[in-house]
């Protein structure tokens, strides 16, 4: 198993979980467990204090949370409660049991650039085995708090992202420009998908004629407003998120020079803003 891996729940047993973690014992590192829409649970290695990191994804946004021990005392008052509850971050949350005796251990013990975590928030290679196991057979967690750190990600620009496909893309090959998408556009569908980032969305001929791309006199933009224009599409949940993931697939791959990108907010807008791509660089 690699030290950094990133696996989907039907593509793994929990013997692999397990192996999976182990091998953080030791590294600083990290291990995804992905369910089929795109939420998963990750563990990292930090400096060798093990943290874990739910992502839910719903409604094309998502809510990311740092898991934490609970440190409810249990007596006769105790009370059963169903999901979550919404909290400023400085206090924890209950899946569980909630009691009218509440102890938190709220030191904080990591507060760097990279992580804010209480020591509530650290596990042992035991218990991260256990609350893997659980996600992956899908086990409610029990006596586990949730800290919503969701806006620590920023605002979600949603909208769509167009890429205009330029002739100099086939310009060193032999396929001409249908045949070189159907190659190169299967990557940049699995970089979105991976993350949920975006979706492709079937966009036909006579809609890209409708649409107005702006003029731009950059030699490496030419015909812009030409015939036969070949544009991919997708939805996505995030602009910035999306397009850092299609530069970094155009540069592996060797295309950044062969296509422009361009956004709008929704398809029933005609006016298309270009994505200044040295922007990301």
């Amino acid at each position: 198993m690699k030290s950094n891996s990133h696996y989907k729940s039907e593509d793994i047993t929990i013997e692999d979980i397990v192996n999976c973690l182990n091998d953080l014992e030791s590294i600083d590192s990290f291990f995804i467990l992905e369910r089929g829409d795109c939420s998963y649970l990750q563990c990292i290695n930090y400096k060798g204090h093990l943290l874990i990191e739910e992502r839910v994804y719903k409604d094309n946004s998502f809510k990311h949370y740092v898991l934490g021990h609970d440190y409810n005392i249990f007596d006769g008052n105790e009370v059963k409660k169903d999901g979550i509850c919404d909290t400023d971050e400085s206090i924890m949350f209950n899946v569980g049991y909630e009691n009218k005796k509440s102890y938190i251990n709220n030191r904080l013990v990591i507060d760097d650039k990279f992580f804010k975590r209480f020591s509530n928030e650290l596990f042992s290679l035991e218990e991260t085995i256990n609350i893997f196991t659980n996600y992956y057979t899908n086990i409610p967690f029990e006596f586990i708090t949730k800290r919503d750190i969701t806006h620590e990600f920023g605002e979600l620009e949603n909208g769509f992202i167009f890429i205009k496909w330029l002739n100099s893309a086939v310009d060193n090959f032999k396929e001409d420009l249908d045949e070189f998408v159907t190659i190169i556009e299967p990557f940049i569908i699995d970089e979105l998908k991976k993350d949920c980032i975006g979706r492709k969305i079937v966009f036909d001929e006579k809609m890209i004629e409708r649409l107005n791309f702006p003029e731009n006199k950059d030699i490496n933009n030419e015909d812009i407003n030409g015939n036969n224009i070949k544009c991919s599409v997708f939805q996505v949940i995030d602009v910035f998120w999306a397009v850092e993931s299609i530069i970094e697939i155009a540069k592996k791959y060797e295309f950044i020079y062969d296509i422009v990108i361009f956004k709008k907010k929704s398809l029933e807008d005609i006016e298309l803003i270009k994505i200044s791509i040295e922007d990301f660089s």
